[in-house]
């Protein structure tokens, strides 16, 4: 009579995978009047430092949707942290890039100052996240030269496009999770001169 042992059929163990766990990411507040979630994104490639924003949600279930959008934002690199850069901070960063690219000449970049001029004037110290697409399209569609002075269209044009130029670079930093002007239009120009094709 055989003595040997029948085999193991227990399904082997599968090891748990660390992104889908969210349980160590909510915690209850020690006063039990909320849940604070604090996810591990990953790694920030600037400061070499775990990335793990913070939010207090009413419930636990709130905070556990949270966490998933955020772990989905950072994988798929839309992910932006809060921020409170400025329009005016984030204008000043893309023209100084501009400045020490030495493919582009001064007096592109002087007139990439006197477009953003119209924008600045506007929202310069309103941080790049609360700008919106309404309040962008807003500002187009009244956009004016002092004095309330109608503007050229190749003007409105070059100060519309050096707005999206702006916010687009402050996406490319995450400043911004999204570009609430990446669908704002600008006039159409009938003919461009050399001297404006160099400016846009």
């Amino acid at each position: 009579m055989s003595t040997d042992a029948a085999p193991d059929t227990q399904p082997a163990r599968q090891p748990k995978q660390r992104g889908d766990r969210t349980d160590s990411s909510i915690k209850r507040l020690p006063n039990g009047k909320g849940w604070r979630a604090r996810p591990t994104l990953g790694t920030d490639p600037v400061t070499g430092k775990q990335v793990r924003p913070t939010k207090v949600f009413r419930t636990k279930g709130e905070a556990a949707q949270w966490v998933t959008e955020q772990r989905q934002q950072w994988a798929s690199a839309t992910w932006a942290p809060k921020s409170i850069q400025t329009f005016d901070e984030v204008a000043d960063h893309w023209l100084n890039l501009r400045e020490a690219d030495p493919s582009i000449g001064p007096n592109t970049v002087r007139a990439d100052r006197e477009s953003l001029a119209y924008a600045r004037r506007a929202f310069g110290a309103v941080a790049v996240q609360k700008l919106t697409p309404a309040a962008l399209a807003d500002w187009s569609a009244t956009l004016t030269g002092k004095g309330g002075k109608a503007l050229a269209p190749a003007t409105k044009r070059r100060a519309i496009i050096r707005l999206k130029s702006v916010m687009a670079h402050a996406k490319r930093m995450r400043w911004l999770t999204y570009d609430p002007s990446a669908e704002l239009e600008s006039p159409e120009q009938k003919s461009v001169t050399a001297t404006d094709a160099d400016d846009i």
